[in-house]
């Protein structure tokens, strides 16, 4: 049994990864700066707080790997100067913090798995792991929260950085906003809906984490999305097939509406960019679900509802 220290151990990919290792054997601990009142039982927790430098040491010390997950949600509400500043320091001061903290009271710990995204890069082209970071905000906030922890790695320290695509689940993240005009069979499609998007199963986000906890031979930077990327309409489109039987509707938002409506964060909307995942395959590591139409078809999951008929369910949590 390994000691297992998580950041952003309370969100999205990061209950599933806490559960999937405690099932696994690994005492989980989670880094947080508040307890959620309905406490897990098996998970501990410790306290941090990036913004006032303060970790717990004893929960560091003990440690034989962290994985760091920690970042303010980018889908967290319209990107006034204010909320990127947060969206920025969140991921740039936890980095910092936790690299530090392991430099100074870390000496068992291994390995280090920490989280990126595929925003890292521009667009267009497909990108690998050695192309350089965009000049944008997403892919200059990507930059610096890796190069907020990359220090750490040396003899007998072990880092792994995974740039995610986005993480597909039916209980947050990207996914249920587009699920009530799809229950309607409407796509409400950003731009030309040309766009490329790199996504991944929630259960292979879970998935390249544990292998790269797990698996000495990765080491450095991994792209993590589906080898099968899809394009924003074909997204919203396979979407409203799967909860309302056909699509009906499509409708397009045109880039200046959507950027009045989000700002900055509409122009990310209309970023496309391919990213190669060969790298992370290449290591033997396996896609349960590298295909868009799998990966909906599990996650809306038919089943068959109190009359006997069968249903789509809503986005309520999944197994």
């Amino acid at each position: 049994m390994k000691t297992v220290l998580i950041t952003g151990g309370t969100g999205l990919l990061g209950s599933h990864l806490c559960r999937q290792l405690a099932r696994s054997g690994d005492r989980v601990i989670i880094l947080t700066r508040q307890k959620p009142r309905l406490l897990r039982p098996e998970v501990e927790y410790a306290f941090w707080d990036p913004k006032k430098g303060r970790i717990d040491r004893e929960a560091i010390a003990g440690s034989d790997a962290v994985i760091h997950l920690s970042g303010a949600n980018i889908n967290g509400g319209r990107w006034t100067p204010e909320y990127k500043k947060e969206i920025r320091e969140s991921r740039v001061l936890g980095s910092r913090l936790l690299r530090e903290a392991l430099e100074s009271h870390g000496a068992r710990c291994r390995a280090l798995v920490s989280a990126s995204a595929t925003g890292y890069y521009g667009s267009g082209g497909i990108f690998r792991e050695t192309d350089p970071p965009s000049d944008d905000f997403l892919g200059q906030t990507c930059r610096a929260w890796e190069e907020g922890i990359a220090s750490w790695a040396g003899p007998g320290r072990r880092l792994v950085i995974l740039r995610l695509g986005i993480v597909l689940s039916m209980e947050g993240g990207a996914l249920p906003p587009l699920i009530p005009n799809s229950r309607l069979g409407v796509a409400v499609i950003p731009g030309k809906g040309t766009q490329w998007v790199n996504w991944i199963h929630i259960r292979d986000a879970v998935a390249a984490f544990q292998a790269a906890l797990e698996n000495p031979g990765i080491s450095g930077v991994y792209n993590a999305a589906s080898p099968e990327p899809a394009q924003f309409e074909t997204l919203c489109v396979a979407l409203a097939r799967r909860f309302a039987g056909k699509c009906r509707l499509r409708i397009r938002i045109p880039p200046w509406l959507l950027r009045a409506i989000l700002g900055e964060m509409g122009g990310a909307l209309l970023k496309s960019c391919l990213v190669s995942p060969e790298k992370l395959s290449e290591t033997g590591f396996h896609w349960k679900y590298p295909g868009l139409e799998e990966a909906l078809q599990q996650l809306t999951g038919e089943f068959r509802g109190p009359n006997g008929n069968r249903r789509l369910p809503g986005a309520g949590p999944h197994p």
